[in-house]
């Protein structure tokens, strides 16, 4: 079986890497196919930026939700108050509140998010683990 294009390129290029790193490998195209796959797995990073506000984004993890389960999220800033107060009330509007409960209920979900981010902080501050917070 013949490897064409592409693939044979990559293939080709691997022996020269293989030696140079001095790894014992089969010169086989599937043993040094596989060491590429295994290089590409240990190496690549990818970042993804989306802005967390609206439907897309909420519609984006449901359609793949590996992006949750298999992703590092990162807020690279803090949430601001208007955002904080803009998700609570779109996840509450459905509920029955009053409106003095509901406004209550708002800074409650806000103070919540607030001291969540804070005690992750003090946490990498004592642990060095993350612990990513997101008030969706």
């Amino acid at each position: 079986r013949r490897v064409h294009g592409e693939k044979a390129e990559v293939i080709e290029k691997m022996q020269t890497v293989a030696r140079n790193e001095g790894r014992k490998i089969d010169a086989t195209p599937l043993a040094l196919y596989n060491y590429f796959i295994e290089r590409v797995k240990a190496n690549l990073h990818l970042v993804l930026s989306m802005s967390p506000i609206g439907d897309a984004f909420r519609n984006r993890l449901r359609m793949f939700p590996s992006l949750i389960n298999c992703c590092t999220i990162d807020w690279f800033q803090a949430w601001p108050e208007d955002a904080l107060e803009r998700v609570a009330n779109k996840f509450l509007e459905e509920v029955d509140l009053e409106d003095d409960v509901r406004l209550a209920s708002v800074v409650m979900c806000k103070h919540f998010h607030e001291s969540v981010r804070s005690l992750s902080e003090k946490y990498y501050d004592i642990l060095r683990r993350p612990n990513y917070v997101t008030p969706t």
